[in-house]
């Protein structure tokens, strides 16, 4: 299964997700990589890739998409001194 995965979730829940899915199909081989949106859309709809996640609300064109999840993002600042 070749999976593009855009740059930003790499990391987090996303690589979580693939690391249990690993776990309960053992004899499913995985080939991952890393991308620009425009590289990943390229390659799925070159067939290069059979699936790529991405982020952004725009709808990949060519494509049949759905959205999976939506993260939370907070910014932070330090506490002002009185």
């Amino acid at each position: 299964l070749r999976i593009g995965v855009a740059l930003s979730l790499s990391r987090g829940f996303f690589r979580n997700l693939l690391k249990a899915w690993v776990a309960e199909h053992p004899r499913v081989s995985l080939v991952l990589h890393e991308g620009t949106p425009r590289e990943l859309l390229a390659a799925v709809l070159n067939r290069r890739s059979d699936v790529t996640f991405l982020t952004g609300d725009a709808w990949p064109p060519g494509c049949d998409a759905e959205r999976l999840w939506a993260d939370t993002v907070h910014a932070a600042v330090p506490l002002q001194s009185s």
